[in-house]
């Protein structure tokens, strides 16, 4: 900055006529005593006390000014997160490539129930994907929306270990296409980076809003592994939001600080959650600590707890079957009418995952019980492929019961 001193004034004053009141000052007259002469000039302007701080605001705005004339394009590997702390909400910009990602919205749009989609198969055991179009556009029509409710599509529940590459692309087509705008996040887990890069940039094509990931799995991960894995997968994509899962039980617990440390990659924004059951304090302080960064959506089976720390959603098997009782948990949940909400969980949503569990010690997948549940309501649900097996008619008969106990209303007559 150039200081507005008197010699400057009475300079602009003598060579371009410019008045000094324009400054606020005036010419003066004074004696220089070692040359006995009399000058003329002016009074300081501004004084140079404030020189510093005034060169140092302009200096401010200026910057500003330009980096909004000239973003910053950064890779995705090296990408900065400017941050303004306010508990429980506060705001992340995650400057990438000139576009910018704020947690405040990413918590919007994953946010409520998280269905997982299961894949109805035909009686040959290819895809039925008129089923799959009816079962989610369903649960569209009854208020799985954005902002209230989540799809994920080719999970475990998905079957995704039993469907090729091209039967998961095409599959997680159909699924983004029903949803419509409700945000869908489509499994990319895979033992093979190369085709979890492949099933990432579908996802982006086709339009999803993000990717579940997980550690590799069958050899047994460290965190580097990890890492290494999630990394290649956010380097070869550019726009989807990436879901870390944690998978435990494949032999791989992530601790705080590796999700932390996930978290820092531009477009890792999202967390489906739950630990090893060691008892709940570990799930909670995780949520505790992460949820200011993440969008975390519980899959311990806390959904009170998980909200009141800045969770986002739970999974939920039930809503595929029944979404007006899960919405209406949501409901209870944004309401903060928690004692209500842990009612309907317990007197609803727990004899439901007690079967589930039961079944899934006979027969290792999570389809089977929604596929029956949905023919006991009238719907679709379809075979399953090797290894799993259909539930037998006195296990459809136990759901039946289960479901007419927990008054799921559209259970069809025997």
């Amino acid at each position: 900055m150039i200081a507005f001193s008197g010699p400057l004034v009475y300079w602009l004053h003598t060579q371009f006529h410019v008045d000094p009141g324009v400054f606020n000052v005036q010419l003066i007259t004074d004696f220089n005593p070692a040359t006995g002469q009399e000058f003329t000039t002016c009074e300081d302007a501004v004084s140079f006390q404030w020189i510093g701080p005034v060169s140092l605001l302009v200096s401010i705005v200026v910057g500003w000014l330009a980096s909004l004339v000239f973003p910053r394009r950064e890779s995705w590997q090296h990408t900065h997160l400017f941050s303004w702390y306010n508990p429980r909400n506060f705001v992340v910009l995650r400057y990438t490539q000139g576009e910018c990602m704020e947690i405040a919205e990413i918590k919007r749009t994953i946010r409520g129930p998280m269905i997982p989609v299961i894949t109805n198969l035909k009686d040959d055991l290819s895809i039925d994907h008129d089923a799959i179009r009816e079962n989610v556009r369903y649960c569209v029509d009854r208020g799985f929306v954005r902002g209230n409710g989540i799809f994920l599509a080719l999970g475990a529940g998905g079957d995704f270990p039993v469907l090729t590459t091209e039967e998961r692309i095409a599959t997680g087509k159909t699924i983004v296409e029903a949803a419509g705008d409700t945000p869908v996040f489509i499994g990319a887990q895979h033992t093979n980076p190369t085709e979890s890069i492949a099933i990432a940039q579908n996802a982006e094509e086709i339009g999803a809003y993000g990717i579940q990931m997980s550690a590799g799995y069958y050899f047994q991960s460290s965190d580097e592994d990890c890492l290494r894995f999630v990394e290649a997968v956010h380097n070869a994509t550019s726009r989807v939001a990436i879901m870390m899962y944690n998978t435990h039980w494949e032999g791989y617990n992530m601790s705080h600080e590796q999700l932390s440390r996930l978290a820092e990659l531009p477009r890792c924004v999202g967390l489906k959650y739950s630990v090893p059951s060691s008892g709940p304090g570990e799930y909670l302080r995780g949520v505790d600590k992460l949820s200011d960064r993440l969008a975390i959506v519980d899959n311990q089976g806390i959904q009170v707890m998980t909200h009141i720390l800045g969770g986002t959603g739970y999974i939920t098997h039930l809503a595929t079957i029944w979404p007006e009782h899960d919405l209406e948990v949501w409901r209870l949940l944004e309401a903060g009418e928690y004692p209500a909400s842990q009612k309907k969980i317990v007197d609803v949503n727990w004899p439901w995952q007690s079967f589930r569990l039961k079944m899934w010690n006979r027969t290792g997948s999570e389809s089977p019980v929604i596929k029956a549940a949905l023919e006991l309501v009238g719907r679709t649900g379809g075979p399953s492929r090797l290894p799993v097996r259909s539930l037998n008619d006195e296990e459809r008969a136990e759901l039946r019961g289960i479901l007419k106990r927990i008054e799921v209303p559209t259970v069809v007559a025997k």
